[in-house]
């Protein structure tokens, strides 16, 4: 029984060694973090290459060696910022649409909805500003003919996720309270049930789409063209040459009573926010078939950059002295 043994461990020697003589010597070229570094693969698994290393002496013929490719190295995602839509776009997206001029960028106009037909004021809480991050409510005012109907939506959402400690401070909703409601699928498709084919309308628009957008989208279903939601944020700073546009120092601006506003909360930013629009179509110049008189310029020092000029809505636009003077000066002969 040995002598068989010592016989099978003879010719598997034989037959190693043969083997290894076939081989080439030299060490494979591939990168270390490769996951088959050093392995062979047939030639039916993975294209063949040859290596300019590997080339024997006297060798007149190029032969196919095996050699594994190098691992790809992973790279994180890139999100691709989309641009607001332009006048042209949001015009042919709504017929109840008004283009208004822009006091901060008078070389950029935007379209806003007038106060005819249905329109949907909502507003979005989340777990935080990233593109990761999930919705945990969401909140919706009806508007027709510029009225509140009371028709309104409010959902939470449970997300199964942890907020981030700033968003847990505005809307303080922890994970154990959205765990008694229902999950994303429920709640989108009964908020699009809800908004149907109306325009949407919100402060800082960009960022609720994107939000909304980016649920739909892990649900499979398809997403809404940034054209469908007017921004109230950009309507403010079109009539507002300075100052904050945020939705306190409008209210502010207004003399809107947000003191019951201790946390932010999606149903009652909506509700507020529908406050805002109310006002905001009585002070747009367009929609009351008003033309934006700045009047004349103040007297100023020489020290002080910058005149100040009355605007419509309670704002002032800011024009440099120096490109005043330099626009009413007479042209040389």
């Amino acid at each position: 029984m040995t002598a068989e043994i010592r016989e099978v461990k003879r010719i598997r020697q034989e037959k190693y060694v043969a083997s290894k003589e076939q081989t080439p010597t030299k060490k494979s070229t591939t990168p270390r973090n490769s996951k088959n570094h050093g392995k062979k693969l047939k030639s039916a698994e993975r294209q063949l290459r040859r290596s300019p290393r590997l080339k024997m002496k006297g060798e007149t013929k190029t032969k196919d060696v095996i050699t594994v490719r190098p691992a790809k190295a992973r790279r994180m995602k890139k999100f691709k910022k989309k641009r607001p839509p332009t006048v042209s776009e949001m015009m042919g997206a709504h017929r109840n649409a008004l283009v208004i001029a822009n006091i901060r960028k008078l070389d950029e106009p935007i379209a806003v909805p007038t106060p005819e037909g249905r329109l949907v004021v909502f507003d979005t809480e989340t777990t935080g500003l990233g593109a990761w991050d999930r919705i945990v409510e969401i909140g919706a005012v009806e508007l027709i003919d510029g009225k509140p109907t009371g028709n309104n939506y409010q959902s939470y959402v449970n997300c199964k996720r942890k907020s981030h400690w700033g968003a847990l401070n505005c809307h303080g909703l922890t994970r154990e309270f959205l765990s008694k409601f229902r999950g994303i699928a429920e709640v989108v498709a009964e908020f699009m049930e809800y908004i149907a084919d109306s325009p949407l309308l919100a402060h800082n628009a960009k960022f609720d789409m994107r939000m909304l957008n980016a649920e739909l989208r892990r649900l499979r279903r398809p997403e809404l063209p940034n054209t469908r939601a007017f921004c109230s944020l950009r309507w403010c700073r079109c009539l507002y040459a300075e100052g904050r546009t945020s939705l306190d120092s409008i209210c502010g601006k207004f003399g809107i009573d947000v003191s019951h506003r201790r946390i932010h909360g999606a149903l009652l930013d909506s509700e507020i926010l529908a406050q805002v629009v109310q006002r905001l179509w009585k002070i747009t110049p367009e929609l009351n078939n008003m033309r934006p008189v700045l009047g004349e310029v103040k007297e100023v020092s020489t020290k002080n950059k910058a005149a100040e000029l009355n605007v419509p809505g309670g704002g002032t636009a800011i024009l440099r002295r120096s490109k005043r003077v330099r626009e009413n000066r007479p042209k040389a002969l």
